[in-house]
Parts: structure tokens; sequence; C-alpha cells
């Protein structure tokens, strides 16, 4: 992989995160999402890199915490 196209890739990936936060936050807030979380804050979030799991860049992990 290039790294324009490995550039990409990392900005599609933030973006994955980011619409993923966005549908959390639709959740939480009594979206169509899971009941069982409604209501609930997120009283922490953290996007962070990872690297070398499979002897490369990897990805981002995605930790929210919840209360």
């Amino acid at each position: 992989m290039t790294d324009a196209g490995a550039c990409e890739t990392y900005l599609r990936l933030m973006d994955v995160c980011r619409e993923t936060l966005g549908q959390l936050a639709e959740d939480l807030s009594g979206g169509t999402g899971c009941p069982l979380i409604t209501g609930l804050d997120m009283t922490e979030v953290s996007i962070a890199p990872v690297y070398s799991v499979f002897g490369g860049w990897s990805g981002y992990v995605l930790d929210v915490t919840l209360a």
C-alpha cells in the first residue's frame, strides 16, 4: 500500500469511529437502538491508534465509558 493509500485508509477508519460514536450517542438519547443503554451518559471517550498487533499498524481502538 502506498503512503497516500494508507493515509486514506486511516482517515476512513477514523470516520468509522466518529459514525460509531454518533450512533452510540443516538442510542443513549433514546434513539432506535438498544433500549438497555438509553439514559446512560458517555463520561469519557478515547480514540487511540493501535500498532503492531499483527506486525503493523492495525487501526484504532475506541474506548467509551458509560455511567
